[in-house]
């Protein structure tokens, strides 16, 4: 498995970091957190050096021990990669001081979804919470809870400031706002307001109702640094095909043959899937990500469609990192059986 080593028995991960995100990476390995790095997992890359590459122990002499933690600060690298590439994106644009209220509710919008898909995400993927998973979440929600009441009550944005989903929507928006401006204060003062409101439901979940996060669809676009500059926006390109993607894959993880022979041949396997029921890569729901796997099922063994399930994530979040596919809502439910 790419990124796993063994030394003197024990098993390391190793990744290496793209060479333009070096400079960047240590200031999001020191503010994310909720949602990037798991406190239950045995090993995490929060506190890691991250110089030339990520380099964590395992702890552990056994294989399977060892790839199933891989898998994991896999998908903590693979936010963590995201989200500095969205901010060094962002931060080579104009920095923004004011917004309007219209902006700040798109905004809201947006991260009151991704914060409600996210937690139902945890909950509905393809195996149960265990017992100490759900424990531990109901420690979470309450310290989180209390944390927000401070936080609302004292005026204080820096509750949602390094939340990962609240930096995604700020990033994604294409907004450079300016530490500390009425601007930054206003988006994160507001989140912190929606975070705190959607507690209700989220509290409700752990208490066995069944809350579906609403449909959402965005009424409004918000406007990027150009269009506080007056500058018209631009037609937004084609989406890019399966087979552009994993070019673009391959060219930045430039693995061995067989591992891109490997990996297309899935990705193709579900692309065919998505276009027999009118679908497509870009466009696949959560429903379709279910019923693929199921229907693998019935031919395949669970690790060939576990396989499967791994490559076609990994195509995915190398997709959304680079901006050439919207985040699917199940790209954080498949889990390796």
């Amino acid at each position: 498995m790419v990124g796993l080593v063994q030394r003197r028995g024990i098993f390391y991960y190793r990744r290496t970091i793209p060479e333009a995100l070096r400079p960047d990476m240590p200031f999001v390995l020191a503010s994310a957190a909720p949602g990037v790095f798991s406190e239950a997992a045995p090993v995490t890359l929060k506190g890691s050096r991250a110089g030339r590459e990520f380099w964590v122990s395992l702890g552990t002499r056994d294989a399977d021990l060892a790839r199933e933690s891989a898998r994991h600060l896999d998908r903590e690298a693979d936010a963590l990669i995201s989200l500095t590439r969205r901010r060094l994106a962002v931060h080579t644009k104009p920095k923004i001081s004011h917004l309007d209220e219209l902006t700040i509710k798109s905004l809201v919008a947006t991260f009151r979804h991704r914060k409600l898909a996210n937690d139902e995400s945890r909950r509905r993927g393809t195996q149960p919470l265990s017992q100490a998973e759900f424990t531990a979440l109901g420690r979470e929600i309450e310290a989180r809870e209390a944390e927000l009441r401070e936080a609302n009550a004292r005026g204080d944005c820096g509750a949602t400031h390094f939340d990962l989903d609240a930096m995604t929507t700020v990033f994604e928006a294409g907004l450079h706002l300016e530490f500390g401006s009425q601007a930054d204060r206003g988006v994160h003062l507001a989140f912190v307001e929606a975070e705190l409101d959607l507690m209700t439901i989220i509290k409700d979940r752990q208490n066995g109702a069944t809350r579906p996060t609403p449909s959402f669809i965005p009424t409004e676009t918000i406007p990027t640094t150009q269009d506080f500059a007056t500058t018209p926006p631009t037609q937004k390109p084609d989406a890019p095909t399966v087979e552009t993607i994993l070019e673009g894959w391959s060219r930045d993880h430039q693995p061995v043959e067989k591992t891109v022979y490997t990996f297309s041949s899935k990705v193709e396997r579900w692309a065919s899937f998505l276009a027999e029921r009118g679908g497509s890569f870009q466009t696949a729901t959560l429903s379709d990500a279910s019923d693929w796997k199921l229907a693998s099922l019935a031919t395949r063994s669970a690790k060939s469609v576990s396989n499967d399930i791994y490559a076609v994530k990994a195509i995915y979040s190398w997709a959304v990192a680079n901006g050439k596919c919207l985040r699917p809502r199940f790209i954080r439910l498949w889990r390796a059986a």
